[in-house]
């Protein structure tokens, strides 16, 4: 495709600019920037030129407020058949899964911190659980 010839969004990319738009910003330039991304990135993801990068996509979920699994279901749906079930439980842990993934954009100290911060909140939940369990 030569720089002459019109070219048509991917369907990752008709997406992309709806939720641009629903998260308020006025043009893609000033999501790439929200984002911490390169504009140039951002019009090869809209024009399927180039495939996203989870850390990529982490960025830009997190500028437009939607969850990194949505985005990430719709920029590879051959590879994510379908976002997990749509309840807050689901939504949580599948993100916490990705941050805390070693190929997460968050650096390891970052993770390190959340880990810590999540086992010293759930431990006395964890508590009651081996308790009823030990009841029932």
């Amino acid at each position: 495709m030569s720089n002459d010839e019109p070219r048509e969004p991917s369907q990752f990319g008709l997406f992309l600019l709806g939720a641009i738009s629903r998260a308020g910003f006025t043009n893609t330039s000033q999501f790439a920037k929200s984002a911490g991304l390169s504009p140039s990135v951002v019009f090869r993801w809209i024009y399927g030129l180039t495939d996203p990068s989870l850390p990529g996509l982490a960025h830009a979920a997190a500028a437009l407020g939607v969850s990194l699994i949505e985005l990430a279901a719709r920029a590879y749906p051959y590879v994510v058949a379908e976002p997990p079930p749509d309840t807050a439980a689901s939504r949580l842990a599948a993100e916490l899964a990705l941050m805390l993934d070693p190929a997460s954009p968050l650096s390891p100290d970052d993770r390190e911190v959340i880990e810590t911060i999540l086992d010293r909140f759930l431990e006395p939940y964890r508590q009651k659980l081996r308790e009823s369990r030990a009841d029932g």
